[in-house]
């Protein structure tokens, strides 16, 4: 895990690991229902993998940092070519459909990154979509332990952040109120 990190930075991090990993999926997102309203969205390619962050259970660690028991959901929308309908083997985009989730799970399984912990899948399910595409989910659970809240400071030399300023003792007044003079 990694000092800086937070939800943000896992998916971030995770997206670049689909990319690297999964080259086969041509477009990676955070999941805003595109499927259900294509008409509003903009054109993207497909197979195409949307990400949705959840989190189930917040543990506050102190100062303020926080470990986020986290749900992350890979949606992946698949257009098949037609050899999956009535009376087909459905070998071709099966095979490739079937690859593509495969390759997510392989990818996450009991895997971990410098922003999230080892991930666990817990759910796959498909998901409502238009008649002519294919959505499933995989949920992982994992543990993201955010430090998005703590305060930064600036690395710097002892004598680059100080200065020595001569002068007299500073007083004290009658009244016992400090007086720096």
């Amino acid at each position: 895990m990694n000092a800086t990190q937070d939800w943000i930075a896992a998916a971030q991090e995770i997206m670049e690991l689909m990319a690297s990993n999964i080259p086969e999926i041509k477009f990676i997102d955070l999941w805003a229902e595109q499927v259900f309203t294509p008409e509003d969205e903009y054109p993207f390619p497909t197979p195409a993998a949307f990400l949705e962050f959840n989190v189930n259970n917040i543990d506050d660690v102190g100062e303020n940092v926080q470990d986020l028991n986290t749900h992350i959901t890979v949606y992946l929308l698949y257009l098949p070519t037609g050899d999956t309908h009535q009376g087909s083997t459905g070998n071709g985009d099966l095979e490739l459909f079937g690859g593509l989730l495969r390759d997510i799970y392989r990818l996450f399984q009991g895997q971990g990154g410098e922003n999230f912990s080892q991930a666990i899948r817990i759910s796959l399910k498909r998901e409502k979509a238009a008649p002519y595409e294919w959505v499933y989910s995989q949920t992982f659970s994992c543990l993201i332990r955010d430090y998005g809240a703590v305060k930064e400071f600036i690395d710097q030399e002892i004598g680059d952040a100080t200065s020595i300023v001569k002068g007299r003792i500073p007083s004290i007044a009658l009244d016992n109120m400090y007086d720096p003079g």
